[in-house]
């Protein structure tokens, strides 16, 4: 038997291979470089919305197995999605050291109905669509409100769980023995002798591996607790084929009640006073970091918000809902299990589809060949970016990806992607979405509302409606005109401009390159003209020339040839070795159309004119009452507070009392550096 060391997987080696360890024979390879995952601790300040108004959120990224801030992804996809799985709105959202506040805008025209706010990272898209962390909304549209239907139970606000079948399972029996856990397997169909393997893992770290033969149709392990972490576990049986012959979820603890003492000076409070309360953490709470815990302040939302539910455990996604009562518990144990593609990932390697985004936006995806389904590669492909006339160039790898990241860029690009020499017919660009299209399978109640639903969201409408009244909107400051540059191509300045209108008129460009333009010359092959350049030297022999028309890769180079001269107003050349991204050209031949709209020429067939949706910086990493400058103006938001907890001594904090009389929640919540779930909640009244 052989104990398995976790540790941390290197970033790099997450983008380019394995992760190897060396062991002895007997124990398999680790991957875990390639496994590791993460995920999202999602939340929302409300659970019901108006259509119009904003959903404000919170994300931290952590990584599955420790719940310790995951460093790997930079920026996070949130989307709002109806139960159908179509997208109300969409976002992709830069982290600052692994979490963000943001907000997220509800159309107006939404109707009522139950709505899924869904975040993941594009790593994260290499994994099941049941890890994205998903929180169901109620959405009501005002202008619906007669056809809503009236119900006089109060919802549960939970997380509907897909249901997960749990064999494999039944025949597996885990005892706790002094120091020890003894599994065993019996009843198996398997011939006495048969090879069996055993390992102790989560999503990507094993902790425990051991072989044993199975011995008159019974299978024993012994597995030392010290050796098992804190949260949840798997223990996986397969034989040497990677069958999976019995698995079942092991936890040596209960999430259970830890909770967070709240004192307050007092209960009751007029409006427009300023309020402050202490929290008391355990010993050593977040001693070194406060990313998982959160403080929030705000109106008491209608409903039973149900608190037999923790959002999660170290080895399981965030906001699975899992019940914090013991019984309840071990139940929940019983049903569920990691997905057969994560217990046979240690045994097989497996290549990553979606990349990280470890310091920027990217665009990614294949070229492949129609006829044989396959990826091309070795080819090269440019990226012209409209916006700033920005040019990149990469080269597909052995599966016909390439890839293309947009380091400081955190605004939408417009872009042209295309080959840059004539590509074989059968070739095509496949751009892999930016936001995944698998659907979450969510099981929701009929659509309706509570009597205290009802009226909550008409004083919630009447209070918008007041802040719009009272709001004496912003003053309208002129906007003096920005004169923009002009644009520069990539490869600013070329060795020689050729201005067209400075010299006779020729026929076409084909005799305009023959007669005027030095260095560049034309090469013609069966009925295919192509353009190239006599190199300076001998160091861009056997790289290519690239021919660019307004600043976009061009292949088709006969029409080119056809054009008139008055299509053309510049000819840029640069005659030197140039080497961008991953790609390498001998020289670059640039013509500039006059007008710019690419000499009225169609774009090619296999060209991609599309934009890139960038991660864009959030707005604050603290949402609190700002001081009000207008006295007279109503403060009616239902959040006075929501920030993260800092792992001071002290534990005050200071908030706002608004103009909205009601009953409001003080809520400390959060995980400690060992994934226990802690909580505390106190009310207080305005009047």
């Amino acid at each position: 038997m052989l104990k398995i060391i976790p540790y941390k997987a290197l970033i790099l080696i997450l983008i380019t291979g394995p992760l190897y360890m060396p062991l002895q024979a007997q124990a398999p390879v680790d991957q875990s470089a390639l496994r590791f995952q993460e995920t999202i601790w999602l939340n929302s300040d409300r659970s019901i919305y108006l259509a119009g108004e904003q959903i404000h959120y919170h994300v931290a990224l952590f990584e599955k197995d420790t719940y310790k801030p995951s460093v790997l992804s930079r920026a996070v996809r949130v989307e709002l999605m109806d139960q159908e799985g179509n997208r109300v709105c969409q976002q992709n959202v830069l982290l600052i050291h692994s979490k963000v506040f943001s907000n997220m805008p509800v159309p107006a025209v939404t109707k009522s109905g139950w709505y899924y706010l869904r975040a993941y990272t594009n790593w994260m898209r290499n994994f099941s669509v049941s890890d994205f962390s998903v929180l169901p909304v109620k959405i009501v549209n005002p202008a619906g409100l007669a056809s809503i239907a009236l119900v006089k139970p109060e919802y549960e606000n939970t997380t509907p769980v897909e249901p997960v079948n749990p064999h494999h399972a039944s025949n597996l029996q885990i005892r706790e023995t002094t120091g020890q856990l003894q599994v065993q397997m019996t009843g198996s169909e398997l011939p006495d002798h048969t090879k069996t393997k055993m390992l102790v893992h989560r999503s990507y770290t094993w902790y425990w591996f051991d072989r044993k033969s199975i011995d008159n149709g019974t299978l024993t392990f012994s597995i030392p607790k010290k050796n098992i972490p804190s949260g949840i576990v798997q223990i996986s049986i397969l034989n040497d084929e990677n069958k999976i012959l019995a698995r079942k979820l092991w936890s040596g603890d209960h999430p259970g009640n830890q909770s967070i003492t709240i004192t307050q000076s007092q209960t009751h409070y007029p409006i427009r006073r300023q309020a402050n309360f202490n929290y008391t953490l355990p010993d050593k709470f977040f001693k070194k970091t406060a990313s998982g815990l959160q403080i929030l302040v705000a109106l008491k939302e209608p409903g039973t918000t149900n608190t037999n539910y923790i959002p999660g455990l170290p080895g399981w996604s965030f906001n699975a809902q899992i019940p914090a009562e013991k019984t309840a518990f071990e139940r929940w144990m019983q049903n569920h299990h990691y997905p057969d593609e994560t217990v046979k990932g240690f045994f097989n390697t497996t290549t990553p589809a979606y990349f990280p985004e470890t310091k920027a936006g990217i665009l990614s995806g294949r070229v492949i060949n129609q006829s044989t389904g396959q990826g091309v590669a070795s080819v090269t492909l440019g990226l012209t970016i409209l916006n700033d006339n920005s040019f990149d160039a990469t080269t597909t790898n052995k599966e016909g990806i390439f890839i293309f990241s947009f380091p400081d860029v955190t605004e939408p690009r417009d872009y042209i992607l295309t080959f840059t020499t004539e590509p074989n017919p059968d070739w095509i660009i496949k751009v892999t979405p930016q936001y995944d299209t698998r659907v979450n399978k969510m099981i929701q109640p009929e659509f309706s509302l509570t009597p205290n639903e009802l009226e909550y969201i008409k004083n919630r409408e009447i209070d918008l409606q007041l802040k719009t009244i009272y709001n004496p909107g912003k003053t309208v400051v002129p906007v003096k005109p920005v004169l923009l540059p002009k644009k520069k191509t990539f490869f600013s300045p070329p060795e020689r401009v050729i201005h067209i209108d400075d010299y006779i008129k020729l026929a076409n460009m084909r005799e305009i390159i023959f007669e005027v333009v030095p260095d560049v010359y034309i090469r013609k092959k069966g009925a295919n003209y192509s353009i190239h350049v006599y190199p300076q030297n001998s160091i861009g022999d056997g790289y290519k020339t690239l021919v660019l028309l307004d600043g976009i890769p061009f292949t088709r180079h006969n029409e080119l040839m056809d054009l008139p001269p008055d299509r053309i107003r510049t000819i840029e050349l640069k005659n030197k070795l140039y080497i961008h991204g991953d790609g390498i050209f001998s020289s670059i031949v640039n013509f500039i159309s006059r007008n710019f709209d690419y000499a009225g020429l169609d774009l090619p067939p296999y060209a991609i004119l599309s934009t890139v949706d960038l991660p864009k910086p959030s707005g604050t990493s603290i949402f609190a009452v700002p001081v009000l400058k207008v006295p007279t103006l109503p403060m009616l938001d239902p959040i006075l507070l929501w920030k993260e907890g800092q792992p001071s001594s002290t534990h005050h904090v200071q908030f706002t009392v608004q103009d909205k009389p009601g009953k409001y929640w003080i809520s400390v919540f959060g995980f400690d550096e060992t994934g226990k779930w802690w909580s505390g909640k106190s009310g207080f009244i305005v009047r």
